[in-house]
């Protein structure tokens, strides 16, 4: 399991595209093995397609995010989790393994 997050400050970004920087995780046996900080110098939808499926990216955490960035990912087999209240990364993704993770997908259309 690979997941995503959109980060500013240490936190989870108000925006996906408009992000800086992603934390990735990776995720085994229901334990974060690596964390690694992300540049997003991928504002083209295409290349953060393509950047997602290259590294085997199955989940993205979000507060914020189009829907037709929503459809892409979907399209990839990548789970979207939108509307997530912005935490520290590492603790959103223990929620999402521990199934916990609170999403509000009205957030997508304000």
């Amino acid at each position: 399991m690979r997941i995503v997050l959109p980060v500013e400050e240490g936190c989870l970004s108000h925006s996906f595209e408009d992000t800086l920087c992603f934390d990735v995780f990776s995720v085994r046996n229901h334990k974060i093995i690596e964390e690694v900080i992300e540049e997003n110098h991928l504002m083209d939808p295409e290349m953060l397609e393509q950047w997602f499926v290259v590294n085997g990216i199955t989940d993205v955490i979000a507060f914020k995010i189009r829907d037709e960035v929503i459809k892409v990912l979907n399209k990839n087999k990548i789970n979207v989790f939108v509307g997530v209240e912005p935490k520290e990364p590492k603790r959103l993704v223990r929620e999402l393994i521990s199934g916990t993770l609170v999403t509000n997908g009205k957030i997508i259309r304000s």
